[in-house]
Order: structure tokens, then sequence, then C-alpha cells
């Protein structure tokens, strides 16, 4: 029923594509053809970084709506006993997944190549693999975060400040090896730390970069390996493809705890049959 609610208004699909395709040219232009100087570094950090920025926001703060939305719906057909309660959460998925997914990739294969990122088949499928993983894992965060209301706007308000914390700690705001003990675990359930960390050593570790002066990353010489940016920001650990595994285990515990909220949320008051 959910796939055909989406063929019978395609508005929401349209919108996806069109974040998507917007997110390509504004960001393909804007960091066209990047260098491998100093300030090619700072704008390859900064594009990596509203990469996922862009992945979270844009995935979590529409989907949050699902739940909410059908709440009093799926109460009533709850309550008759019309399917049951996994069934329903899943089914939500998998109708807006695939969609979220198509378009995210396009938008990563085309983006890559425009702004001029590490020219290497390898990293070229790495920086597709952490988009998709990316989206996966902020879809999940949604439906979590979606499923802890039925208040639409108390979801919204959810949904800002928890990602607002996890992208404090995404590793460009903070060095995170230098964070109090009290906060660094917040480090270790962010999405966003995971997959920044991912994508910026995809990217950096051997690409050759140019100094216009001796500094600190280079004095012994005109160029350097981007390693060594990874090693001064702190975003070496752990390894990009433990991040996509962590983050997708992250996923997978969001999924699940949605479920269990969206039981309590989504329990009729009581039963026609």
């Amino acid at each position: 029923r959910d796939f055909k609610d989406q063929l019978r208004d395609p508005v929401g699909v349209s919108a996806i594509f069109g974040q998507a395709l917007m997110m390509t040219v504004v960001l393909g232009f804007v960091f066209f053809r990047l260098g491998t100087d100093d300030a090619g570094v700072q704008s390859r950090l900064g594009l990596m970084l509203f990469v996922v920025i862009s992945l979270s926001y844009g995935v979590v703060m529409p989907f949050i709506s699902v739940f909410p939305l059908a709440c009093n719906l799926i109460r009533r057909e709850r309550a008759s006993g019309a399917y049951h309660p996994l069934a329903a959460y899943v089914a939500k998925f998998l109708s807006q997944a695939p969609a979220l997914f198509v378009a995210n990739f396009l938008m990563a294969a085309t983006l890559y190549w425009m702004v001029g990122l590490k020219p290497t088949t390898e990293a070229f499928f790495e920086f597709v693999l952490v988009v998709i993983v990316q989206s996966h894992a902020a879809l999940c965060l949604g439906f979590m975060i979606g499923s802890l209301t039925t208040n639409l706007q108390v979801a919204h308000m959810l949904a800002t400040s928890i990602l607002s914390f996890l992208l404090m700690f995404s590793g460009q705001f903070l060095n995170l090896d230098a964070v109090s003990w009290v906060f660094r675990w917040i480090q270790y359930i962010s999405i966003l730390t995971y997959n920044y960390k991912a994508i910026v050593q995809t990217d950096f570790i051997g690409l050759t970069f140019s100094c216009d002066q001796t500094t600190a990353l280079c004095p012994h010489g005109p160029s350097y390996d981007g390693a060594l940016i990874v090693q001064q920001y702190a975003l070496g650990s752990p390894s990009k493809f433990v991040c996509v595994g962590i983050s997708l285990a992250l996923s997978v515990g969001f999924f699940v705890g949605g479920y269990f909220l969206f039981l309590k949320t989504s329990r009729p008051l009581f039963r026609l049959t």
C-alpha cells in the first residue's frame, strides 16, 4: 500500500530527487575542480563536512514526519488487527528507502567528478559507499526520532537538538582526542563522526598535496601526503571501513530502537476485535 501511495502522489519522490539535484549543482559548481594546494585542503574538508551534514539534516528532517502523520491510521488498523506492527514499520521503511538511495547515488556519482576528488576508481566507489551508508543511517535515525512522539512539532525539535549534538562531535569543530571524557562518548554514537572520518580518509590518504611555503606539514619539501591532514585533525582512527561498519551497526540500533518506540506510540487504546 505504501508503494501505491508513492505512485499516486509522486511529489515526495520528486522532492527527494530535486533535493539531490540541487545539492549536485550547487556543490559541484561552488567546489568545482578542487586543487591540491593549501586552499584545496580547506575546501575539501568543507565539502566533505557539508555533504555529511546535508545527508543528515536533508534525510532526517523530512522522514521524521512519516509516523506522526500516519499514527492515527496505524492505530485504527492495529486496533482492528489488520496487520502486525512490525509489518507496518518495515513497509514504511522499504517504501521510502529506494528513491532516497537512488537519488543520493546519482548525486554522489556526479558530484565526485565535478569537484575533482581523488581520481581513482577505488576511491570513487568508496565515496559512493559512504554516501549511501550515511543516507541509510540518517533514515534509520529519522525513523527512530519520528517514533518517539506523535507530535510533529516535538519531533522536529528533538531532531534538531540531536543532530546538533552529533554534528558538534563530527571531528571538524573539535579535536576529538582533546575532548573531555565527560563528553567524549557522544562521538561514539554519532553517524556524522564515523562517516566524516571515512569520507576524509577516502580522499586524503594517498593524495599528494603541495605547499606554497614550508609549513609544519611539509618541513622537508614542497609536498606531503594527505595522511598528514588526517592525522592533524585526529580523523584517522578508526579506519574508513571500520567507520562504515560501525555506522551500519548504529543504523541497525536506530532501526530496532525505533521499532520498539513505534510499538508504544502507535499502540491502540482498545481493540476492535
